[in-house]
Order: structure tokens, then C-alpha cells, then sequence
């Protein structure tokens, strides 16, 4: 093979590899959304365990008492007058099933979480006696599973164990992911309360069908929405609508700063799974990242996202001075910040009070060098805090501050 032949082959073979990296690396819709319809179910109930070799609730357990008795008159053996319960072999406790996500058929296995609800000093390596599990709501509870097998505790937690595979499901638990057009116009209707449609999407069509994209809380936002709206609806060349409900080539529609409504084609017929799968596929460019500065004083994290910007400014928290302007001679040397150049060697980190930010007033500082700056004077994370909250409630920090506990 000639050498250009094997340059040019090379060369195709490198930009192949770069970009499906690319494309392999590119944040995708399914990465900061998910389909409504998934969620987590809970079981509840309660339980005896037995077997406990004297770590159990004891015989002033009431509550175990009244269990115990319940237990015995099902199977035909009730408690006579006078008939001694020994109690130190057996718990009360309290059922616990996570349901997986995308539900469950009738005859799977899932874990229980046991926690003893009495005196029981320990339920680790107790028998759970079988058990009904229901679900929510109370009103119009179920039986959904049957729950039993032995209980194994972590060593500091010996009130607290898990069954694996201790609960076969008795039913099933379907998740909907599609919709009708008529079963949107109820929910948003209300169950038919506001029949004039009032506050709800006008162009839903009662005979088409639906599925929504819910944006993860921490992506929610109307420009997440429109940009997921836009990004569907070009992924699609014969539905290349702008994201305006209102018009007619529209496939997918931004409806709330969390949900995207989707049209599932009629050529879909009645297995939309691969329509659902492309969507989810389809490559996000993402909208600006809103400025905002996330504090959390317990952990001392300080999280900037977006493109967060001060104004000129000068301020002093304890014993630091920042400012816009050059130093005064008497101060010493100035450390430059956002790309300024420096004006002196700086002296030991221990002996720096002084910096200037942005001393040739061009504007445009971003917080992340201030930060930066700070980080090289040996600033404490507090003090950090502390001079983001002053700039902020001088109004000079342009960005959403938010604080976690």
C-alpha cells in the first residue's frame, strides 16, 4: 500500500475513533430525564419473629402479647385464660418492601426490611413467621405479597435486619408509561372539574397518544424544557416544529420548567418502544448553565455552576481586603486575579492581606478566580463563605445564591 494511501487511511480511522468518542461522550436526554410512569412503590406490614434465644420483646410486651395471640387463633390454637406466653423468644416488627422502579411481576422475589418495633433487644437470626404485605392507599389496601425467611442484622444495628428474597410478589405491579390524549385532558382537567380546559394544554388530542419526559429536579428549568422540546422535534425531519405548541408540525412540546410532552406517531402502531428508545437517545445540547453559587457550611463545599460574575467592588472580612482598584504603595505587593498581570512577586501566603481584583477595571470578573485567589492566600473555606455572602448582599454577585444544610 503507498504511504499516502496508508496516511489517508489512518487519518479516516483517527477521525472515526474521535468521533464516536464524541458522540459516545455527549450528554444525552435520557441522562437528565426519565419517562412518568416510573416510580417507587412501598409494601408495609407487620410481624412476629421467632427463634431470638431470649433477646426478644419479653413478657411485659403487651403489643407482642396481643401479636402472638392473633397469630395462634388464625391456625385454630387460641389463647385460653390462664395460659402462659413466653415472650423472650419472640419480636413484634415492622415489614418493609422497596418495589423496584419499573415494576414487578406476580411470583418475583424482593428483600424485606425488618425493624423491631417493641423491647426486642435483637432480631438477628429470628425466623419472620409469614406475613401479608400491603400496599397504599390505607382505603383501598391489598394483598400484594407474602413475606417470611430468616433475619440477618448488621453488628450495629442488631434491631434493624434484612430477608433477601423473603417477599414473593402475589400480583403484579404495571407501570404506565403512554397515555391518551383524553386521559391528559382529565388529569389536567382535574377529573373533569374545569370542562373548559382552562390552564391546560389546548393542542392535546383526545385520540392521540402521549408519552412525558420529567427533567430531573436539578436540570428542571423552562430553558432545560424548550431545549429538549427543540432537540426532539430536529431529530425528527418530518416533525421539524419549533417547540410552540401551537404549531401543528410540533412532535414534542415543553409543558412545565419539568415535563416535555411527546407525541408517539401513528406509524408507531402499538409498540412505540423504539420511538420511545430514539427519543431518549437523542443528543442534548444543553442550554447556559443558570449562574448559581451552592454553600454548605456543615461539609464546607462551595459549588459554582454557569457563569458567575461580580461587579467591581471593594471589601474587607476579617483582616482580608479585596478591591478593584491597584494597591497603594504602603499595602505591599498585589497578588493580580483573572488573567491581570502581576505587578510584584508576592510575599509567603502568611503575610499576603491584600489583592487586587481586577485592578485595571475591565469588568467581567468571575467568581471562580476570586475563589481561586483565595485558595492561593491560604484563605479558609469560612472566610471564602463569608466574602461570597457580603458580595451578595451588596448585590455585587450576579448568580442565584443558594445554601444546603
Amino acid at each position: 500500500m503507498p504511504v499516502h494511501a496508508r496516511i489517508m487511511r489512518l487519518l479516516a480511522i483517527t477521525l472515526t475513533v474521535l468521533l464516536t468518542a464524541e458522540r459516545a461522550d455527549a450528554l444525552k436526554i435520557s441522562d437528565v430525564s426519565h419517562l412518568k410512569g416510573r416510580r417507587i412503590n412501598k409494601l408495609t406490614g407487620l410481624g412476629l419473629v421467632t427463634g431470638l434465644r431470649g433477646t426478644g420483646d419479653g413478657n411485659n410486651s403487651a403489643q407482642a402479647t396481643r401479636g402472638l395471640a392473633a397469630f395462634l387463633e388464625k391456625f385454630g390454637a387460641p389463647v385460653l385464660p390462664g395460659d402462659q406466653l413466653d415472650l423472650k423468644n419472640i419480636a413484634i416488627v415492622h415489614l418493609s418492601v422497596t418495589l423496584p422502579d419499573h415494576g414487578i411481576r406476580e411470583g418475583d422475589p424482593v428483600n424485606v426490611d425488618v425493624s423491631a418495633i417493641g423491647g426486642a433487644k435483637s432480631i438477628d437470626g429470628g425466623l419472620l413467621m409469614l406475613a401479608p404485605l400491603l400496599g397504599p392507599p390505607a382505603a383501598t389496601q391489598h394483598l400484594f405479597a407474602l413475606a417470611s425467611g430468616r433475619v440477618v442484622t448488621g453488628a450495629d444495628t442488631p434491631n434493624l435486619g434484612r430477608i433477601r428474597g423473603g417477599a414473593v410478589m402475589e400480583r403484579d405491579v404495571i407501570h404506565h408509561y403512554i397515555a391518551s390524549g383524553a386521559e391528559l385532558i382529565d388529569l389536567y382537567t382535574h377529573n373533569g372539574q374545569r370542562p373548559d380546559r382552562t390552564g391546560i394544554p389546548q393542542w392535546l388530542d383526545a385520540n392521540q397518544r402521549y408519552f412525558t419526559l420529567l427533567i430531573d429536579d436539578t436540570h428542571a428549568s423552562w430553558a432545560m424544557a424548550q431545549t429538549i422540546a427543540l432537540n426532539i422535534n430536529q431529530e425528527h425531519t418530518d416533525n421539524q416544529g419549533d417547540g410552540d405548541p401551537g404549531d401543528d408540525r410540533t412532535l414534542a412540546a415543553a409543558h412545565s420548567p419539568r415535563e416535555v410532552i411527546v407525541t408517539i406517531p401513528i406509524e408507531e402502531g402499538n409498540l412505540p418502544a423504539r420511538f420511545i428508545r430514539s427519543v431518549q437517545e437523542i443528543d442534548l445540547l444543553m442550554p447556559p448553565v443558570e449562574a448559581r453559587v451552592t454553600i454548605n457550611r456543615t461539609k464546607g463545599t462551595i459549588i459554582v455552576s454557569g457563569d458567575v460574575e461580580i461587579s467591581p467592588v471593594g471589601i474587607t472580612v476579617r483582616g482580608l481586603s479585596i478591591t478593584t482598584a491597584p494597591a497603594p504603595a504602603a499595602t505591599g505587593p498585589v497578588g493580580a486575579v483573572t488573567g491581570q498581570p502581576t505587578l510584584a512577586a508576592p510575599p509567603e501566603p502568611a503575610r499576603r492581606t491584600f489583592m487586587a481584583l481586577d485592578p485595571l477595571r475591565q469588568g467581567g470578573t468571575k467568581l471562580a478566580n476570586l475563589i481561586a485567589g483565595l485558595n492561593q492566600l491560604q484563605v479558609d473555606t469560612d472566610q471564602q463563605i463569608d466574602v461570597i455572602e457580603e458580595l451578595h448582599r451588596a448585590g455585587h454577585l450576579h448568580a442565584k445564591l443558594m445554601f444546603e444544610e
